[in-house]
């Protein structure tokens, strides 16, 4: 089978007898499982193993017949959560699943059984694109050299039969059940049930036709013929004749036309040559083989002795023996690892954008033509290898079609149709589909108008070759081939017909956006412009059949259809050949992802009820459990009907199982109501409750949970096939199932809770093996198990341990975490260091997983040491910046306790009582003493100081947490007050009350105290700010405020500080105070306190002339920072001057006036500077002996007295 979206995950299921030596009834099986991820084609190690494991379904040993039903039913439920089933032997009831999925995956080889195996049957669950082929005496090895054998083992047949009668049955094309080596691995096997294929009918009329065809044939009338006709007339030949019905009348007239067809080799013309090839090939007669071999020598054309070749290889491959075969491949063999290699260059992005300029360096372009010019041998190797069947798949799929490569490609469709390999061709006709025909030019293009078409065609010139490149008609004709071809089949009923059809449809895209916003919201929008689509599932819609043919290869817009609900009339094409293979409509329902394909077929499907009424539970669960609601809802309606028809639980068990896998709302619903009566039998059915805990659906999983028996041994029922039940189930998990992480949590708590007492009942064994699953949910649910499973934690291996705590998943991690906490207290004690890094991790799940284990270690008495080393790194990360959100919390939750926050619920109560138990590991932080409590260091005053200082907020909570636990007076008064500022609410509060409790009586207060007060007033917070508004500006008396304090306040940066300041400093005033105010104050930058200062300016005391002076020289820079501001103080401006006018008396003040002035009127504005040219005049006038170079006194000129001529002249 495969899984994940890439199907890079193989899974193989197998059944495993124990007891080779005991009776046939008395012998005992399991179901193993493994799981192999594979790297994706794009990565650098594509194709190689990157992660696998082993497991078993089965914990105790179960009869054959138990066991396959056990491997049935994982089987389909991992098939219902949306892997495909690739390939099965030896289980019958998995024939209608296996099938491919996707355009670019391809079926592979059933694994043969090795001699040292003893294997009851087997289901691959696996990736075909790039799986090994199965290991074993039968395999090609790796490296390119041919094994022993290098094809599947064909049936018994010891003598080759020599004409088509003889073979019969025997035949790998008969109508009885192949072996498991019959079938060609290379060919895409839609899986139409064996009895169906022998209970068909012929179609009407082929008996007619097939008579009039092979009458053609007879010498005279086939004379007649022109050329071309005949060879239309051999190709008629190939396209009728069906392998799968050959017993029948019609279709052995066309296999007894062989020897004809051989004799008419190289009678004719080439084209007749290449259609015998052809039809030689399809008939499947081992004696045309040596024609053949013939002919691909002999040839008239390149194109015809290539299609003889693999024509004989095909032949020799389907119905030759194995020897013929291998011996006819054993040059390609021999090669298979350069094969390989080329075909991996196609698929390399690097080379495929390389593709697409043509500046590529020589070493890219001569490997391109190389891997180009291998694709005919990659070709018919693929008709015995999967491996290189499935790489040329990938290869056709991604690689660039350049004008090289898709002349190469034209080749493979051809053969590709020969084969009926409608894998490769759905490939190729998907890119067909989907790319447009605008290929890059490899050399030189040219232009040219088609006469035939009207259009232009583009050609490549390499010397004197012409290749034609990818271009529109390219495209449009081979789309148009392959739906012609499709028709052909459907319209004489070939059984290949449905294959290719349902080929095709898988090839649709899945989950792809609309590549036209009109169609983004139609059911159409994944399909749009896909000539298929039209073809095959709206061939029926009145707007599609107005449309010409050369419109219907997608050039149009397509209805704008809805998917509500489905549509009244049925809207497929070819619906004969619908009705005819329900069996297909039902694998394209359960495969495809597309949801035109869903929409139409689920309507296709619903006139069936007959054919739906009497399929098994299997198929209609897989319905149930689409994620389309429509095919969900069509499995509900056959589920009902079988509901109603049933007449007791035993009868309706296998369709509740059904309904328990469905993500449907409803059938949620059904399910609960058609069970409600029936409760109390559950206990006696395991398997359904197991399937409840596992369903996609919630409201299933909360009924499993709700009906679930609380204590099955107070009912007299053994739990031991519950747990057993839901371990088996476990390896279903998904991690890329929407609904994986839900389910895996429920069975999480499940398990933790009211059933922890029950997980020791199952086997350590296959526990311990899901440690390695490649799926999480799945690793997430088995640690969880192994931590309760004391047997499974004794055994538990130590590299499971140590690669889940190396994973690079952290998810993975924590479970590894969970998983060490659980160890014995042996293995613990020396994990310290493991257990620091995993308290640092960013996952609060890994953070709880370390706690549960800390806490062991604690309390054993002999782990101290390691609890006082882990304490003293916590202890130091502190101090560090938090790796993630939470990291601290968690640490200081280990080292102290934390108090529960007042009004607030703990996070430990935070989900009521009824709250379901947290797994192992999971420990809650809040809510429980601290582990490391009696080891936490740095609890004296400096390391809390420390601490408290620090920047980091986690060292700061641990300060504030060991302060809390500390005595009464670790610290002094400014300290407490430094405190008081601090980001802590705690250590404030903590500090206000200490500030109080030293302080009291506020009367006996000292100016000491009251100074060491002042770092309160640098808080930012406002609780600190509001309490050292209220204790600084009222409380303290004035006796415990000195000048100086009061000056300091003043001069604080904080505005209410200062206010505060000048408000209690007005109480002092005074000379002496005046005198050091304006002293301590003068270069205070702040408008608000140089217009205080102004004030003090007056109180200055009395004093003689050359103190004053001195005084006013020392105050200078205090009168120019006030007179030099601009356009501001204009209060402090006036005052100080009216204070310097007044200062002119003495000479010795004015000299110092005069340079203040001095200074101001050169660079004062218009308002001032006349008050200092009066002041400077002023000052000259009073002391002309004070030199003023500023001013420069300048008599007026003398004037002669006027004449009364000029007097008369001024007049005039």
């Amino acid at each position: 089978m495969l899984q994940g979206p890439q199907r890079l995950r193989v899974c193989v299921v197998r059944l495993v007898a124990l007891k080779d030596d005991a009776a046939p009834e008395a012998r005992e099986f399991v179901v193993s499982r493994s799981l192999t991820e594979l790297a994706p084609p794009a990565a650098a190690d594509a194709g190689t193993v990157r992660a696998s494991s082993e497991s078993t379904l089965t914990p105790l040993p179960l009869t054959l017949a138990g066991a396959t039903d056990k491997a049935v039913d994982f089987v389909r439920h991992r098939v219902a959560m949306g892997d495909a089933l690739s390939a099965q032997s030896g289980f019958a009831a998995l024939v209608d699943l296996c099938a491919d999925e996707g355009m670019s995956h391809f079926p592979i080889q059933p694994p043969s059984k090795s001699a040292d195996t003893d294997l009851a049957s087997n289901a691959t669950l696996q990736d075909p694109a790039v799986a090994p082929p199965a290991a074993g005496p039968e395999t090609i090895g790796l490296d390119g050299a041919p094994a022993s054998a290098a094809l599947p083992a064909a049936p018994p047949s010891p003598d080759r039969p020599d004409t088509p009668a003889a073979r019969g049955a025997g035949s790998p094309t008969s109508d009885a059940a192949p072996a498991a080596g019959d079938a060609n691995p290379a060919r895409w096997h839609f899986p139409l049930a064996p009895q169906w294929l022998a209970q068909r009918k012929p179609p009407r009329g082929e008996a007619e036709a097939v008579a009039t065809l092979v009458a053609q044939f007879a010498p005279g009338p086939w004379a007649a013929l022109p050329a071309k006709q005949q060879a239309r007339r051999v190709w008629r030949v190939a396209e009728r004749f069906d392998a799968a019905r050959r017993d029948q009348a019609a279709q052995q007239r066309l296999y007894r036309l062989v020897p004809q067809l051989v004799s008419l080799l190289e009678s004719g013309d080439d084209l007749l040559d290449y259609t015998l090839a052809w039809a030689l090939a399809r008939l499947q007669d081992p004696g045309a083989a040596q024609a053949l071999a013939a002919l691909a020598q002999h040839g008239r054309s390149e194109a015809t002795r290539g299609v003889a070749a693999y024509a004989r290889h095909l032949l020799l491959v389907r119905a030759g023996t194995p020897d013929e075969a291998r011996a006819a491949l054993a040059p390609l063999v021999s090669v298979r690892g350069a094969l390989l290699q080329h075909l991996a260059t196609l698929a390399s992005p690097a080379v495929s954008q390389a593709q697409r300029h043509t500046a590529r360096n020589d070493t890219q372009r001569n490997a391109v033509r190389e891997a180009v010019a291998s694709l005919g041998h990659a070709q018919a190797l693929a008709l015995i290898d999967p491996t290189v069947h499935a790489a040329l798949g990938e290869a056709l799929a991604s690689a660039h079609w350049t004008p090289e490569l898709f002349a190469a490609v034209r080749q493979v469709y051809q053969r590709a149709e020969l084969a009926q390999d409608w894998a490769l061709l759905a490939v190729l006709h998907a890119r067909l589909e989907r790319d447009r025909a605008m290929p890059q030019p490899d050399r030189h293009p040219s232009a040219y108008r088609d006469p035939r078409t009207g259009l232009y065609q583009t050609r490549w010139a390499r010397g004197h070759d012409h290749v034609r490149g990818y271009s529109t008609v390219a495209r449009d004709y081979f789309c148009t081939r392959t739906l012609r071809t499709l028709r052909r089949l459907a319209e004489v009923g070939h059984s290949e017909a449905p294959q290719l059809a349902v080929a095709l449809l898988l090839a649709l895209p899945s989950d792809a956006p609309a590549s036209d916003a009109r169609f983004r919201d139609s059911v159409y929008a994944q399909a749009h412009r896909w000539s298929v689509a039209g073809l095959l599932l709206l061939d029926a819609h009145p707007e599609w059949r107005t449309h010409n043919h050369r419109l219907r290869l997608g050039n149009h817009g397509y209805p704008n259809l809805r998917e509500d609900a489905l549509p009244e009339q049925r809207l497929d094409g070819l619906q004969p050949l619908w009705d005819a293979n329900p069996q297909a409509v039902l694998q394209l329902l359960r495969t495809s992802g597309n949801r035109l394909v869903q929409w139409v077929m689920a309507r296709a499907l619903r006139d069936q009820r007959d054919w739906l009424a009497v399929l098994p539970p299997a198929p209609i669960g897989e319905l149930l459990a689409s994620r389309f609601a429509l095919t969900a809802e069509l499995g509900l309606d056959v589920v009902q009907a079988h509901l109603a028809r049933a007449r007791d639980a035993t009868e309706r068990l296998r369709w509740w199982r059904a309904l328990a896998r469905s993500a449907h709302p409803r059938a949620a619903q059904v399910l609960a109501q058609d069970l409600a009566p029936h409760l109390a039998a559950l206990p006696q059915a395991p398997d359904l409750l197991a399937a409840l805990l596992y369903s996609p659906s919630a409201s299933n999983r909360a009924l499993g949970y709700s009906v679930m028996p609380m204590n099955f041994s107070s009912a007299g029922l053994d739990t031991a096939p519950l747990m057993n039940e839901v371990l088996a189930l476990l390896p279903s998990l998904d991690d890329e199932h929407a609904d994986a992480q839900a389910i895996a949590h429920g069975l999480q708590q499940w398990l933790a809770g009211a059933w922890a007492g029950c997980a020791p009942q199952v086997a350590p064994a296959p526990l311990l093996a899901l440690l390695a699953d490649p799926a999480l949910p799945v690793v997430q649910v088995a640690s969880t198990w192994v931590a309760l499973h004391p047997q499974a934690l004794a055994h538990l291996p130590a590299s499971h341990l140590q690669a889940l705590l190396g994973s690079p998943e952290l998810a993975r991690r924590v479970c590894g975490m969970r998983l060490l906490a659980s160890l014995p207290m042996t293995a613990l004690r020396e994990q310290a260091e493991l257990l620091f890094e995993g308290s640092q991790s960013p996952s609060a799940d890994m953070r709880g997983a370390v706690r549960n284990a800390i806490e062991r270690l604690a309390a054993d008495p002999q782990g101290h040491a390691a609890c006082a080393w882990l304490a003293q790194r916590l202890h130091a990360s502190l101090f560090r910046s938090e790796p993630a959100e939470g990291v601290h919390a968690d640490t200081l939750a280990l080292l102290l306790p934390q108090p529960a926050p007042a009004g607030r619920a703990s996070p430990s109560s935070a989900g009521g009582p009824n709250r379901p138990p947290s797994p192992p590991g999971l420990a809650d932080p809040a809510g429980g003493p601290a582990p490391l409590a009696a080891f936490a260091p740095g609890l004296d005053a400096d390391s809390v100081w420390r601490a408290l200082q620090a920047q980091a907020a986690g060292a700061q909570r641990y300060g504030a947490l060991a302060l809390s636990q500390m005595g009464s007076d670790p610290y002094t008064l400014r300290q407490w007050a430094t405190l008081g500022r601090h980001a802590d609410v705690d250590v404030r509060a903590r500090a206000r009350a200490r500030i109080d409790a030293l302080l009291s009586p506020l009367s006996a207060t000292t100016p000491e105290q009251a100074d060491a007060l002042l770092p309160l007033a640098d808080s930012l917070f406002d609780d600190s700010q509001a309490y050292a508004r209220q204790l600084l500006g009222e409380r303290l008396p004035d006796s415990a405020l000195s000048p100086e304090l009061l000056i300091r306040w003043v001069d604080h940066p904080r505005d209410w500080v200062q206010a505060l300041g000048r408000q209690r400093l007005m109480r002092h005033m005074g000379a002496a105070e005046a005198s050091l105010c304006l002293t301590r104050l003068a270069q205070h930058p702040s408008v608000g306190v140089q217009q205080f200062v102004t004030q003090w300016l007056l109180a200055l005391p009395d004093e003689p002339a050359p103190q004053r002076a001195a005084r006013l020289a020392q105050l200078q820079p205090y009168f120019l920072s006030v007179l030099s501001q601009v356009h501001r103080g204009r209060v402090s401006k006036t005052r100080v001057q009216a204070f310097l006018r007044q200062q002119i008396e003495a000479p010795e003040t004015a000299a110092v006036v005069a340079e203040v002035y001095a200074r101001q009127v050169v660079g004062a504005g218009r308002l001032d500077q006349p008050q200092y040219m009066a002041g400077l005049r002023d000052i000259a006038a009073r002391h002309p002996q004070l030199p003023l170079p500023c001013l420069q006194w300048q008599p007026p000129p003398a004037r002669a007295p006027r004449t009364q001529a000029a007097d008369r002249l001024g007049q005039a």
